[in-house]
């Protein structure tokens, strides 16, 4: 069944144009053939998308170069009200339908069952990636062959599936329920499925393990977090090593997370554990969830003094240049690592790279510094229920990270979405 609403636009190369659609799906870009054609050269042939499901009305962003922000706060998806405005490039436009009608229009609760309890059944990225990496030795595969991992974000169009059910209960529910024995069987990687202490899985309040075999390379884990309330609440160790903490996700999911582990905490040629510790539960009864973890292999690239070199004055320029533009020194950081990268395997380059490190962490340091002011800032313009100047210093944290799969630009989008909750 079609569904019927208007999109009019705010700013941009359409601006002051209204446009009505009705159809469950509509697509917009560059291209001639999208349902809404936008010839502005900074969006995608197919940019975005918006599209019934199960009795919302949806926003997609296609894996486009400049996203999609819905009210000011940057989605891979997200569930769109009546008068909500969306952002693509310099183009903004207001949303405008019938809440009602759309609800009307659900799809039956039968249909919603056999969607199936416990799971998200549209195609995530984890799941449109997984199938282009090889493991060696997965103990995910007894019978031997090579099971795939990611490595890297997939190029191409999104492909939809249907269904998505959340599956983190509230903070209530979870303090309400008795402690549950933890599971004591490490799950074989790559592992899809949500666990930690939540509405699909109650058997891992403390804690859950991972395992793997590794042979050779470094070792790169991916993974998605949900119902993170406290900023050192979930620990991530390997082999019992702390390797860092999960970011914030006050009742959502994050975007799928990377996090490199350091060469001399992995066991090559054994098993290999990873733990997501909850350091709260027990005694505490949170909600919490690990879901689409797998792990991948890099490679360092052999020595090129040269190359290191080009990336370390890119580096230089992009620090000495951090106030022309908000992402320069976010960028400065990646060109420093990107040359420490060159010289890993450089015999005799420890004096090389001792002097790449001390700029890396300078220009970190001052990074994290900034991006810890603007979140205390916005914190206290809450406080004070000043929400313009929170949501201006939230923005300014979230702009200073150039990469939605760090784990800072997930803690300033928590805030944000905090910020929008405020009444």
């Amino acid at each position: 069944m079609a569904f019927k609403f208007r999109l009019i636009a705010n700013s941009g190369i359409l601006k002051g144009k209204e446009f009505e659609f009705d159809k469950r799906e509509v697509t917009i870009g560059q291209a001639s053939i999208n349902s809404l054609v936008i010839n502005d050269p900074d969006i995608d042939p197919y940019h975005a998308q918006i599209r019934v499901l199960k009795g919302k009305l949806l926003i997609e962003d296609l894996k486009s170069e400049l996203g999609v922000r819905l009210n000011a706060i940057d989605v891979d998806e997200g569930e769109l009200s009546s008068g909500d405005e969306l952002i693509l490039g310099d183009n903004s436009f207001t949303i405008i339908f019938d809440e009602a009608e759309l609800k009307r229009q659900a799809t039956s609760f039968f249909s919603w069952l056999t969607a199936g309890f416990g799971r998200e059944e549209h195609q995530t990225e984890y799941e449109r990636i997984l199938a282009s990496i090889n493991v060696g030795d997965s103990e995910a595969d007894k019978s031997g062959a090579r099971r795939p991992l990611i490595i890297g974000i997939a190029v191409g169009l999104v492909v939809v599936l249907l269904g998505v059910i959340y599956l983190l209960g509230s903070e209530d529910e979870a303090n309400s329920a008795k402690p549950v024995v933890v599971a004591s069987e490490a799950i074989a990687l790559p592992a899809s499925d949500v666990y930690g202490f939540n509405r699909a899985d109650r058997e891992h309040s403390d804690k859950v393990d991972f395992s793997f075999r590794h042979n050779d390379g470094e070792v790169r884990i991916h993974f998605m977090v949900g119902d993170i309330a406290h900023d050192d609440e979930i620990e991530i160790k390997v082999n019992g090593h702390l390797v860092g903490y999960a970011p914030l996700a006050t009742k959502r999911w994050t975007n799928l997370l990377t996090l490199d582990v350091p060469g001399e905490f992995i066991r090559r040629g054994q098993k290999n554990i990873v733990t997501f510790d909850n350091t709260r539960n027990p005694p505490g009864h949170y909600s919490w969830g690990v879901k689409n973890v797998a792990v991948s292999t890099f490679f360092y690239p052999n020595c090129d003094r040269d190359e290191a070199k080009k990336y370390t004055e890119l580096g230089d320029n992009r620090y000495e240049d951090r106030s022309v533009h908000v992402r320069n020194l976010y960028d400065s950081t990646q060109y420093y690592r990107k040359a420490l990268s060159y010289l890993i395997q450089c015999e005799g380059g420890e004096a090389e790279r001792a002097r790449v490190q001390e700029r890396l962490d300078l220009a970190d340091n001052h990074l994290n510094r900034m991006f810890d002011e603007h979140i205390f800032a916005g914190t206290q313009f809450m406080q004070l229920n000043d929400l313009s100047s929170a949501k201006e210093e939230l923005l300014q944290a979230r702009d200073l990270i150039g990469d939605n799969k760090d784990f800072r630009y997930e803690k300033a989008i928590d805030y944000l979405v905090k910020l929008s909750q405020v009444k």
